[in-house]
This record gives C-alpha cells, structure tokens and sequence, in this order.
C-alpha cells in the first residue's frame, strides 16, 4: 500500500522516461486530430503508466505541454480517442478523463472530434443557469447551450466530462462550436431538444407513484456517472430533463469535475443550490462528493413526489441556519415545532406563507419518506448508497404483497408504472414493446371492471387487442372502441394468424432519435434522423440493423421503431389518431398546439392526461381531455 502510494505521489525516472517516449510518439506521428492513420494500440503501456500517478504528479509530468499548444492539442486529441475506443476499465477511464479535463480547463484546447459546424438557433433563450443560457434550434429537435464569456474554467470542465459520458440516463451530447455575440467568442455546447422539459415541470402531471420510475432514472445516471469517478454537484429538478420516451436524463455539468474514480470523488463546490446542496458543502466549505449527490438525491425525491422544493417553509437565511445544524428537510404537513413540543422552538416562522401554502403538496408515505431520510442523514458516511438506494425504489415500486388469491390484481405501485407507460432497469431501460404487425389478441377469463379512470373494463369472454405489454401484471389494450389499462392475470392470449405474409425484403425499420457511436467491433454507428434496416430484434435492449450499407448491433433505446404501412390502403391503418374536439395553444415550450377539428397522429400515451402527438410536421404534449381517439379499425375477430 505504501509503495503504491509512493508511486503515485511521485514520478520515478523511469516513469517520466516512458512519458516523454509517449510525447516524442505523438509528437513523430504528426498529431492525432484528423489523422485517421494515427496508430494507438502500442502507445497504451505508456498511457498507463502515466495515468498510474495522481493526477497533479501526471501534469508535472507533462510539463513538455506548458507553452506548447501544438504538442497539447495533439495529447488532448490523443487522450480523448484513447477514451473513445482503447480504455474500458472504469479505473482507467476515471484517471485519464481526470487528465484530459484538468489539461483542457488550463490549455482551452478542445478535442479536434468534438467540434462541429454552426448550429442556428432562436436568439431568445428558453431558459438560463450559472454557467448558460439554453436555446432551442432552428431545427427544433437541437438545443443549443450558449456558455457565458466568464466561465471558461466552467466549459471546458462540463464539455470534457459530458462528451465522454454515454448512457439513456444522460443527456447525449453532439458536438461544440464557438459563436460570435457582439463581438465576443461564445462556446455554444449541442445536445438534443428534450421537448417535455424537465423534471420539475414533468412530474406533477404524472400520479405520485408513477414519478417514482423517474427517480429510478435518476439514480441509474448517478450510478453510471459516479463509476466513471464524476460528481454531479448541482442535482435537482431543473437539472434533469424528460426525453421523447418519457424517460429521465441527468444534464447540467458545469459543476462537476471528473476525478480519478476513487471512493472519495470530489467536485469544486462553487456552484450549488442551496435548498438542494449537502451541509458539508454548504456549511463547512467542503467539496461535493459521491455523498453529497446522494443528499441531493434525497431532495430531489422530496421535490418530485411532494411538489414542493426542499426547505419550503424557510428562507434562504433559515435554510443556511438549518444546514449548519445538519438538519434534513421536513415532512410536508408535519405539525410545528412549538406544537410537537409544546412550547417554543428556535424553528420560528417555519412557514413564512401561512397555513395555505402547506395544503398545497402531495403527502410522502412512510416508505418514501423513511427513504428521503436515509439519503439525508447529517454525516456522509452514514448515507444510503446508490444501489441500496435503487433497491429500496424498487421495492416501493413492486409492493409487498405477494400472496394473492384467485386471479391476481397487481399493486398499485404496478399500475402507476403502467400508466407512465415504462419500467426502469439497473443498467438500461427498455423501449416500450411496439405494437405487432398480426394483431395479438386475449380472451378475459374473468370480468374486471375497471380501478380508475384510464382503466379498460371488460366482461368475462371479451376479446380484447393487446396494444402494449407494459410489464408483467399490467398491459394495455382495445375493446371496441375504447383503450385503456388491464391486469394481464384476468386475460389468456390467443393466437392469430395472418392471412397475408409480407415479403422477405420489407424489413421494419427504425428512425434514430439520438446520433450513437458504437466503440465495439460489431456496433452500428448511427446518426440523428437516419433510417435504419432492423433486421433483428435480439433482446430488449440490443436490436441488429442495417444503414447506408452497414450492418451492426445498436441500443434500442435511441430509436423509434416506425410503422409499416400495409399494402392496399393509402391511408396508415395502425397509426393511432385522435380528433381534436376543442381548440388548444399550448402552455409550455415543447406543447402541441391545434385547432378544433384537426387530425392528430398519437406517437404514445404518457400518461392518463397527457399524450404525445405529431401534426403538420410538429410534434409536442397534448392534453387527452381535449381529443377523441380514432384508432385503426377493429381486427376481424
């Protein structure tokens, strides 16, 4: 242990031999941006000899780069290709995404890969931070994130750790370009267009259980981000959007910093939100660690099921007072201090609005509660970790009951999933079942009428369609007329066969909603819009494609799988629509504004008052109560 330690702490000649050989390398080969003949493999020894030392040793290494912008782009380039396509082991990603950060934060060098063409963009914002303001594209699928002239350090900090960052629970990343505003060079960062907006605006259209698959989302995020040694630093609402599945993606990097994947990962603590930062972080000065995100968590469930933000009831002076004692937020509706205990309590004024304003929240069960309260316990030591934190959301998710008899009526915490239309996973969720094209129907074995509005009632012997197995006790389907939610244990399927079989050659295909870079051999790299040839299905989470005379495994999850028109019938029977029966314009960027009487195509049902829906070459979120549905012809039966 010593030993390594020492090794680590201080170059020894023959470590700082093997780098210099690694910059003559470099050096000789003429640079790494834009020479695809650059050869990698043989430098990796070298590389991770380096990355063996503390960060700080390792730059004291490369004191060749200092004054050198030539030699420093080309390491920078070199680094970030070794990132891309040579280093798998977590360790090894942390330490060289650590270098390649702390290099390019100093040098304002940029990796030559990242840089795109200029993306146009409305000139007003949609929305604005510490670090940025937010603007949607001219093509209103692209986001554009316009960095402020100030925060140089901030930039190249969130660039270098989101590039390098690859998961469904994080906002993929496009490229970078600089623009010139009034004269003064801006970096502007490019994701996608995330149209239902962020977690705080999104959640409370949802019922409170079906946000609880969100904040599985957001943990999967902070798991992958945390293997890969980054600490958010800033998590809360606002910092999570809502992608087109209705899934959750952490964004918002510009306070974290990639560290060298130890347990003890830090961020500079130099921008937080107060109502959601740790009190270490806030009270003693400290930097933000992979404990601290976990107190942040915590408030972020607090946020999300309560609808209200932490600390509500205090203001800002309080909220600083309260942290300093390390004191966590308190249970919405929970009776004052100078009630409990009956008689008076330094928590004066513990709501500043009165009564009113604490009938306006969704009430935390025990189990929730009980898991708010283990993320922000006072000491970070003693804090839940993110798997157990993962564990215990799935719990609640799941339910207790496993006992039941006759035909079984799953949880309530199932159907509220079911509602959202999606599950999550520990590594990657998988994409909603898209409807087959030989229509999968069911017999009911029993009738069932139905829980709640959104349900689909039926009677014994109905034949209901099965339009989205949604998991495995709850699954969504048609009678007649009418759609809505079932439990799978009151039905048996039946089969169906088709009277016609479509020809060999007419694969389904699929439409990328996120560019992709396969790093493996095998892999599809796939960009945004393309059209993709599915040849196989292979699980949930992998499917086999075929583009531009390519062929190669992608994740499922960054397509949409398209309908296949069939023969005969000009129109597109099997694509659901809906009728507008009032007029309505929208209230929030990403709506779908319509006229009464206008034709919507539904894409998905995300909820039971929400849908998304495309019309006129827009897309966006549409109230249900507004439409009537119009769906495909019943099957013939």
């Amino acid at each position: 242990m010593d030993s390594s330690s020492s090794s680590q702490n201080t170059a020894t000649p023959e470590q700082i031999a093997s780098v210099k050989t690694l910059l003559s390398e470099i050096k000789t080969q003429g640079g790494v941006g834009g020479n695809a003949g650059f050869q990698l493999d043989h430098l990796i020894p070298e590389l991770r000899i380096l990355l063996n030392l503390r960060t700080r040793t390792a730059l004291e290494a490369l004191s060749e780069l200092n004054g050198n912008n030539t030699l420093a782009r080309s390491f920078v380039d070199f680094l970030d290709l070794c990132l891309r396509d040579q280093l798998t082991d977590l360790k090894e990603r942390a330490r060289a995404l650590a270098l390649l950060s702390r290099i390019a934060t100093s040098t304002h060098i940029t990796p030559h890969r990242l840089i795109i063409q200029r993306v146009e963009y409305h000139p007003r914002p949609k929305a604005a931070g510490g670090f940025g303001a937010v603007h949607q594209g001219l093509d209103p699928t692209i986001c554009v994130k316009v960095m402020f002239p100030k925060t140089l350090v901030s930039w190249a900090r969130e660039l270098i750790v989101w590039a390098h960052s690859s998961h469904p629970n994080v906002l993929p990343f496009m490229g970078m370009f600089i623009d010139n505003i009034d004269g003064v060079s801006r970096v502007c960062l490019v994701s996608p267009f995330m149209e239902n907006g962020n977690l705080l605006e999104y959640a409370p259209r949802l019922p409170q259980r079906a946000r609880l698959s969100l904040l599985s989302d957001v943990v999967n995020g902070l798991l992958y981000i945390h293997a890969m040694g980054i600490v958010h630093g800033d998590l809360k609402g606002q910092n999570v959007l809502i992608n087109s599945r209705g899934c959750a993606v952490i964004t918002d990097f510009g306070s974290s910093r990639a560290t060298t994947g130890t347990s003890t990962s830090t961020t500079t603590n130099s921008s937080y939100t107060l109502c959601f930062a740790a009190p270490e972080v806030v009270a003693h000065g400290k930097k933000s660690t992979t404990m601290s995100d976990v107190w942040s968590f915590g408030c972020l469930t607090f946020e999300t099921l309560s609808r209200k933000p932490p600390y509500y009831q205090y203001s800002n002076v309080q909220i600083i007072s309260v942290l300093f004692r390390k004191l966590p937020p308190k249970r919405p509706g929970a009776p004052k201090e100078r009630e409990r205990n009956g008689s008076d309590s330094d928590e004066e004024d513990w709501s500043s609005d009165g009564e009113e304003e604490d009938k306006d929240f969704d009430p935390l069960d025990d189990q929730m509660w009980s898991l708010i309260m283990k993320c922000c316990k006072p000491e970070p030591e003693d804090r839940l970790g993110l798997v157990a934190i993962q564990e215990q959301l799935g719990r609640i998710m799941e339910g207790t009951q496993r006992a039941i008899k006759g035909p079984g009526i799953p949880n309530v915490a199932f159907h509220s999933m079911a509602v959202a239309t999606r599950l999550s996973s520990m590594t990657i969720p998988t994409p909603p079942p898209v409807v087959p094209q030989v229509p999968q129907l069911a017999r009911a074995l029993w009738s069932w009428s139905g829980e709640g509005p959104g349900d689909l009632a039926f009677a014994q012997g109905d034949i209901i369609e099965i339009t989205r197995e949604n998991n495995d006790n709850w699954w969504t389907g048609r009678l007649d007329d009418r759609y809505g939610l079932f439990p799978a244990s009151y039905v048996e399927k039946i089969q169906v066969h088709s009277t016609t079989t479509p020809p060999a050659h007419e694969l389904p295909q699929a439409r990328a909603l996120w560019s992709w870079t396969g790093e493996e051999p095998g892999t599809l790299t796939i960009a945004q819009g393309n059209i993709i040839d599915i040849i196989e299905e292979n699980n949930s989470e992998w499917w086999t494609g075929r583009v531009g005379g390519r062929q190669g495994s992608f994740l499922a999850s960054y397509v949409e799988k398209l309908q296949v028109p069939s023969s005969g019938n000009a129109s597109t029977p099997g694509v659901r629509q809906a009728r507008a029966l009032w007029s309505w314009a929208g209230e929030n960027p990403g709506d779908l504004a319509f006229s009464q009487g206008d034709i919507i195509e539904v894409i998905r049902e995300n909820d039971l008052n929400w849908s998304t829906g495309r019309l006129g070459g827009r897309q966006g979120l549409f109230p249900l109560s507004y439409v009537e549905t119009i769906g495909p012809p019943p099957p013939p039966y």
